[in-house]
């Protein structure tokens, strides 16, 4: 017989997994270039490489990847494409009589150039060039053509073909590509049921890939059916991108609003926040700048902080990880991209952000720097759930009270004679559901107050309420600080200071 020990079991391979932190932890749904589609993974911070590993190169790993290298456990689920990236004409710039063309079907949204940096003849060795996919913010090492008459743009899925002819130095080819798409009654579909069923515990979806109106229908069906079965969240989701990577102007603002507030005119729902606009956001995976959808850095900033304390838009940076968003609606020599703040500081005007979008801003006080004006959700004009962080309050405190009180599905409350709850017995159960919200809501300082109330004078043996256990609960939020309003004088005495 073996003598009595301690036995030690050491597992490997644990630092990357990953550990979600409650309430924080999205998941990532939208198209990639590899994967099987409708299959959920999770990864913890600081693992960009290997969800590039797993799903290729596209909107979802270059947000999961973006997410993952600033420390952020994120789940990931893969939609398939239903449409095609692609791309528009070569526009050719420069002396040599080499007709440039693409094939393929591109990952992702860039903007790409193709300077020529030595010339040469196709088909000779000589040509070198370099390859931008942010319309020359940035552009990669020297390469050579050698003597090929292709070249596949690395983790792009595009391919350059080049025409009988010559190239010469500083020649300039350009041309715009654009993501691929999901269909949301199949693609995104499928990717949300697997969502759902999967063990993973995920807080909030982000889908990525603009989204109208119309399909928005999709997702506010599967969050009501996941509401159904207790299992409570907000979804974050882009929609309709702006026009081009050219620099914006007030008349192209206006434009673009009034398509949106047209399509979302007769669309709500207190469960999604509808992201509106573009920034310029530099990629984790292949350092390049993207104009993404402002939706990218609210799903970032609900990942970095407690989103049920601080609202997503908070100014302030104090430790929390709160404040201005690693993003900027101008480029390098000050020009306005994809928004202009000057004419439309806020999308206030003409009424998009009235209506329920959440946008970007900036603050004269604070220079070029970008926050999200308000992180809205798309709610009725009357409802309490304005914000993403309120509804997130209520969230928390349905799970919680529901784990709490389905313990009481087929008790045995004592009652009293004529049938009602006897009230030590509710007392004691108000004082642990009020403990529950204490923890998980005042404690952490995401709401002010609350207080539950069980009926005490209904019969719980016959009648309307019949076994049935009514419970009155109140959440007192903590509000919001949306202006400060400054009253300022001259004056020939002051008052005394008390």
């Amino acid at each position: 017989m073996a003598l009595p020990s301690v036995n030690e079991t050491v597992l490997d391979g644990q630092l990357a997994t990953a550990n979600f932190i409650a309430g924080q932890t999205p998941i990532i749904i939208g198209c990639s270039s590899t994967g099987t589609a409708a299959t959920v993974k999770a990864y913890a911070g600081n693992q960009p490489a290997a969800i590039i590993a797993d799903w290729g190169y596209g909107p979802m790993p270059q947000q999961a990847a973006r997410l993952s290298s600033k420390g952020i456990a994120v789940a990931v689920c893969r939609t398939a494409s239903t449409t095609a990236g692609a791309q528009t004409a070569v526009t050719f710039t420069g002396t040599g009589t080499s007709v440039v063309t693409t094939t393929g079907n591109s990952f992702d949204t860039y903007r790409v150039q193709f300077l020529v940096v030595t010339g040469g003849t196709i088909g000779v060795a000589g040509i070198s060039f370099q390859i931008s996919l942010d319309g020359g913010e940035t552009f990669g090492a020297i390469t050579r053509l050698g003597t090929a008459n292709t070249y596949a743009i690395p983790n792009t899925g595009i391919t350059l073909n080049f025409g009988a002819g010559t190239l010469v130095a500083a020649d300039l080819a350009k041309f715009s590509a654009t993501e691929p798409k999901w269909a949301a009654g199949t693609d995104l579909l499928n990717a949300l049921t697997a969502a759902s069923n999967s063990a993973i515990p995920w807080d909030f979806p982000h889908i990525v890939g603009s989204m109208n109106a119309t399909e928005s229908a999709t997702l506010v069906t599967w969050l009501t059916g996941l509401e159904t079965a207790k299992r409570f969240t907000r979804a974050i989701v882009e929609t309709v991108r702006m026009a081009s990577s050219a620099l914006w102007s007030s008349a192209n603002d206006a434009t673009w609003q009034a398509v949106l507030i047209s399509d979302w005119a007769t669309q709500t729902s207190k469960r999604i926040m509808v992201c509106a606009g573009d920034v310029r956001w530099v990629s984790a995976v292949d350092g390049s700048v993207y104009l993404r959808p402002v939706g990218w850095l609210a799903c970032e900033m609900a990942s970095l902080f407690d989103n049920a304390r601080y609202e997503l838009g908070r100014v302030k940076d104090d430790g929390h990880n709160t404040g201005a968003l690693d993003a900027s609606l101008y480029d390098p020599l000050g020009n306005a991209v994809g928004h202009n703040e000057v004419f439309f500081p806020g999308l206030y005007e003409p009424a998009i952000s009235s209506i329920g979008f959440t946008v970007a801003r900036t603050y004269p006080q604070k220079g070029k720097a970008v926050y999200l004006s308000k992180a809205k959700l798309f709610s009725p004009a009357t409802s309490d759930f304005t914000t993403f962080r309120l509804g997130r309050v209520m969230d928390i405190a349905c799970s919680a009270l529901n784990v709490f009180f389905v313990t009481e599905i087929q008790e045995t409350p004592p009652v009293n004679p004529n049938g009602t709850i006897l009230t030590t017995y509710a007392e004691a159960l108000e004082l642990q559901a009020l403990s529950i919200l204490n923890q998980q809501l005042l404690a952490p300082g995401r709401a002010a107050g609350a207080t539950v109330s069980i009926h005490r004078n209904e019969n719980l043996l016959s009648g309307t309420y019949k076994g049935i256990v009514n419970v009155d609960v109140r959440i007192q939020p903590t509000p919001t600080t949306d202006f400060v309003n400054l009253t300022l004088s001259f004056s020939a005495t002051l008052p005394t200071q008390a």
